[in-house]
């Protein structure tokens, strides 16, 4: 029986779920009918508009200044996209209003989800110093926010007695040491001490021994990277804290557009802004010292309250209505969000790429007269026999890389009409495989694909498998099947590629290179911009060196091991006649 795993997919579907039963739990806290609750959202009328459009803008602020971290100038590898960076953004906040305690959901999400642009480690980094900067840009928000009620205060607009000001020494103190000890993370890492300082908790020390043994290195490079991004990279670290802490301004005019709705606060609108931003002070502190509740309930509430009565608006009706909207407005933005995880999440796989561009040379005079593409196996052309069962499977689209005897391809390509079309690779005698696919970016753009080469037969169970396959990119290999020309693949215990080479006393191999894979667009991109650096270099190197230099270095690749497939890969006469009388498809 096939062992069980948690993948991201199954993943991301738990978090959905949850996200999805936490809005429906949330459309049942409201403290009025539904009927109300319409009435109430009608009587609004255009003031919606700004109140729940304003995140439109705070969320894009919130992700140039993620973005800004993830993308800086220090990083040498592949570029996070905006709009990903947006959609991932608006997700991870709200798996972060739904899961009971803050950022559970939502930056292991984001974490997940971006280890597929950039690899686990700048991944969890990355996010790990936008929380940083989130939360110090929330310290220096709440302080400013304390400076304008006590300016406010000293000139008769806000309440202030012995009680106000003892809380307020209080909780600016706290702030201020919050914001010491973010300075101190920043500038000697937290990660790995982080970790260790769990392991305190009783029963936790050897699970966290081992945890430190299997990944503490990658922990120390992590808190590098956040040393490294204070320390000498100040314009980037500057520039995010500055955009995260001006959203949070921003922010303020949430309340501002609610006080107008409820009729309440002061008639200037400059006041009235600025009593709005000392409303919010109070309310996400509030809300962040209950952090552990899914959306924060009564913190939030309670805050609102208290800001309230601290710039003396007393009004029933603000109350009410800045506690309706806000929670309408989360439950938007949340959906919002979980639509968002599903959009392109999966998008069935409809391209496939080729490799055709080699002269064959070890078949003889055979290939004088045509590409080994199109030698017969069992009385079909090996190339013509994937193309139909890449049909078969669903693949819509083929993109054939050709070099040699380029007008083979073409008229085939002609047969099965939008089905396969051609890219020439005009260096193909003095290139190898991964200058023919990086030759052929243009035609793949967007798409995730099938990678395979011409002189290939299989079984279709070998598409259909990767097509499935939980994991964006995946190579397939199954056990050393061939008695001569062996591609070996080593992975680790988490099956990601580790190593490979065609002699097996090089590594600890795991399998034999079928010649399949699934790559997603994210890693292609990746692998050209790598390939992009040496291609004068290196211009015969093989696609399966960057395959594993890029699972090494940036992002993983998993592989993907079949015990049963039937299949063959044929280099000369000695293979088509083994594989014909042996390999049954």
């Amino acid at each position: 029986m096939k062992k069980w795993k948690w993948t991201k997919q199954r993943v991301t579907n738990l978090f959905f779920i949850i996200g999805v039963v936490t809005v429906v739990v949330m459309f049942f806290s409201f403290d009025m009918s539904f009927a109300d609750l319409w009435h109430r959202i009608c009587d609004a009328g255009y003031w919606l508009i700004p109140i729940l459009g304003l995140w439109i803008i705070i969320y894009a602020m919130n992700a140039l200044s993620w973005g800004m971290i993830t993308n800086n100038v220090k990083q040498k590898h592949h570029r996070v996209g905006v709009w990903r960076t947006y959609k991932l953004t608006i997700s991870g906040y709200a798996l972060n209003y739904t899961t009971p305690v803050a950022g559970l959901g939502g930056e292991p999400y984001r974490i997940m989800e971006l280890s597929r642009d950039i690899g686990n480690q700048r991944a969890t980094s990355s996010v790990i110093l936008y929380v940083m900067t989130h939360i110090l840009a929330h310290f220096i928000f709440w302080l400013v926010g304390i400076a304008i009620f006590v300016v406010l205060a000293l000139t008769g607009r806000a309440e202030w007695n012995t009680g106000v000001a003892i809380m307020t020494v209080i909780v600016t103190i706290i702030i201020a040491f919050g914001v010491y000890a973010a300075s101190l993370g920043y500038r000697h890492g937290l990660v790995f001490k982080a970790v260790k300082f769990i392991g305190r908790i009783p029963g936790l020390g050897r699970i966290i021994i081992r945890i430190l043994r299997r990944h503490g290195h990658t922990f120390m490079n992590i808190d590098e990277q956040i040393r490294m991004l204070n320390q000498q990279d100040k314009k980037t670290f500057y520039g995010s804290l500055t955009v995260e802490f001006l959203s949070r301004m921003v922010q303020s005019l949430e309340i501002f557009f609610m006080l107008q709705l409820a009729g309440a606060g002061a008639g200037n609108l400059g006041m009235l802004y600025l009593q709005s931003v000392v409303i919010l002070t109070a309310t996400t502190i509030m809300s962040n010292l209950l952090g552990f509740l899914p959306m924060q309930l009564g913190g939030q509430e309670g805050g609102i309250v208290i800001g309230l009565a601290l710039v003396g608006i007393v009004s029933n009706e603000a109350i009410l209505c800045i506690g309706v909207f806000c929670r309408v407005r989360e439950i938007f933005w949340i959906i919002v969000g979980l639509a968002l995880m599903k959009i392109n999440q999966k998008v069935k796989m409809k391209t496939a790429v080729i490799m055709a561009a080699g002269m064959g040379t070890r078949f003889g005079d055979k290939t004088k007269v045509m590409p080994k593409g199109f030698i017969p196996f069992n009385g079909i052309p090996m190339v013509e026999r994937s193309i139909r069962t890449l049909i078969l499977c669903g693949i819509r689209r083929i993109i054939i890389g050709t070099g040699y005897h380029k007008e083979y391809y073409e008229e085939l390509a002609k047969k099965y009409g939008s089905f396969v079309e051609c890219v020439f690779s005009p260096r193909f005698a003095e290139t190898n495989s991964m200058y023919t696919l990086w030759n052929c970016r243009q035609a793949i753009g967007d798409d995730d694909f099938v990678l395979l080469e011409s002189d290939l037969v299989y079984e279709k169970s070998a598409i259909e498998s990767l097509k499935t396959c939980p994991f964006d990119s995946a190579m397939l290999i199954t056990p050393v099947t061939k008695f001569q020309d062996q591609y070996y693949v080593q992975k680790n215990d988490r099956n990601e590629l580790v190593n490979c080479s065609t002699n097996a006393d090089d590594i600890e191999p795991s399998g034999e290179l079928v010649g399949i894979h699934k790559i997603s667009n994210h890693f292609y991109k990746i692998l050209c911009s790598e390939y992009e650096k040496i291609v004068k270099e290196k211009p015969k190197l093989g696609y399966e060196f960057m395959l594993l230099d890029v699972s090494q270095r940036v992002t993983p690749m998993h592989v993907m091991k079949m015990d049963n497939l039937q299949w063959y890969e044929i280099d000369d006469d000695n293979d088509l006649k083994y594989a014909e009388e042996n390999v049954l498809i």
